[in-house]
């Protein structure tokens, strides 16, 4: 046998795989160990990014909707305007109607034919 000197040169050959097989084993254990943090990690920033996404997606739908019910406030208050001034124009209409019609009845009954001079 050999004596201790510089690298380990009195160990046997077998000695030394095992040494290198241990040490291969350590490493491929550390880069095992570095794969799954990494997974661990991108799983947590995957959770991180879909919880972003879905309060991102929230929010705009909460927008949206808003600016929806603005919109349809905003229809709504115009339809009633339109419906305010055309029953405004149907009501001097039947006013005027009312009136003609007056003056029609009173002309017939009196045989005055010309309405104009029918004051109401």
């Amino acid at each position: 046998m050999e004596t201790a000197g510089a690298g380990g040169a009195d160990r046997s050959p077998l000695d030394r795989i095992r040494e290198a097989e241990a040490g291969a084993a350590r490493r491929v254990a550390a880069a095992r160990e570095h794969a799954e943090q990494r997974v661990t990690d991108a799983s947590l920033q995957a959770r991180k990014l879909v919880e972003a996404a879905r309060k991102e997606g929230e929010e705009e739908a909460r927008s949206h909707y808003a600016a929806i019910i603005t919109a349809a406030q905003a229809e709504a208050r115009t339809i009633a305007a339109e419906a305010e001034t055309r029953a405004g124009e149907l009501r001097e209409s039947k006013s005027k109607q009312v009136e003609t019609a007056v003056r029609w009845v009173v002309g017939f009954v009196t045989g005055i034919e010309n309405l104009s001079l029918i004051h109401i």
